[in-house]
């Protein structure tokens, strides 16, 4: 009995080998280079929940980051803008009107106003009561009890002398390894950076990527990137970036076929609103 278990498992050595030299078609070789290629992108491309998971709840508010962590995001996209008083809150628009039940401009309204109103709109709004618009504290320590990574998007209209006030927010919550800073505001993304020289930065781009973007983005040093509306995304512009030394960001991708072309043409990250891996 021994004896032909010694022959069965030296059969089946040989006969691995065998198969690991022999010629393959090219076709063959195609698909093996295509699976690996694959498993590889899907190991590495990092999913951003866009504005928390708005597939669970409302945008931007602190139930939608809790969710984006439950559904394994690696981050949380936000956005954040200055109250009349200077406050940095968690807000999409730059007026109130959409989300809750109050009205006026971030900037002509002080934090305390803005608390009194609630939030109106969104998924599932009944599960979680009479949400308020998120301080930026309130969303870093939600991302850091949740173990999701911070997106912080400073708003276009959003006080530039204000934004060394941000980052050291965030540095009091030991976020400046954790987190990326975008916006489609190159002054805000330089004033950061002067600031601190570790915090990821991304340029916003919402048109086809020309030189004078690579090179203005190669300028804001180590730790940079471009974070691209989708339409515009192609893999040799992905290699462009990657020749730079700039990471590559998409927004927003919500269908699973586009994720994994982008993931096959070498992406960094994409940013979805309801999309948090590959592997499922």
């Amino acid at each position: 009995m021994k004896t032909k278990f010694k022959v069965f498992i030296a059969s089946f050595l040989i006969m691995t080998v065998f198969l690991a030299v022999i010629p393959r078609s090219e076709n063959e070789i195609r698909n093996i280079e295509t699976l690996r290629a694959y498993a590889s992108n899907v190991k590495d491309i990092l999913f951003i929940g866009h504005r928390g998971f708005v597939s669970a709840a409302p945008e931007n508010t602190v139930p939608s980051y809790i969710m984006a962590g439950r559904e394994k995001f690696w981050g949380g996209e936000t956005d954040i803008n200055t109250t009349k008083d200077g406050k940095w809150i968690v807000l999409h628009d730059n007026k109130i009107d959409r989300m809750t039940n109050g009205t006026g401009k971030v900037k002509d309204l002080t934090l305390k106003e803005i608390r009194k109103y609630h939030i109106k709109c969104g998924r599932n709004l009944k599960l979680y009561g009479k949400l308020k618009i998120p301080t930026f504290e309130e969303y870093l320590k939600t991302c850091r009890d949740t173990c999701i990574a911070p997106v912080i998007e400073f708003k276009p209209d959003c006080d530039i002398t204000k934004v060394n006030a941000a980052v050291d927010i965030i540095k009091h919550y030991d976020m400046v390894k954790k987190c990326i800073c975008i916006s489609f505001r190159l002054p805000v993304l330089k004033e950061i950076r002067k600031n601190d020289k570790d915090i990821k930065l991304q340029w916003l781009i919402g048109s086809e990527l020309d030189e004078n973007h690579l090179r203005n983005a190669s300028q804001l040093g180590p730790h940079a990137g471009i974070d691209i509306n989708q339409k515009y995304l192609s893999e040799a512009m992905i290699r462009k970036c990657h020749e730079k030394n700039l990471e590559v960001n998409c927004w927003t991708v919500n269908d699973k076929k586009m994720a994994s072309k982008y993931a096959d043409w070498g992406v960094d990250y994409i940013t979805s609103d309801k999309i948090s891996t590959l592997k499922k």
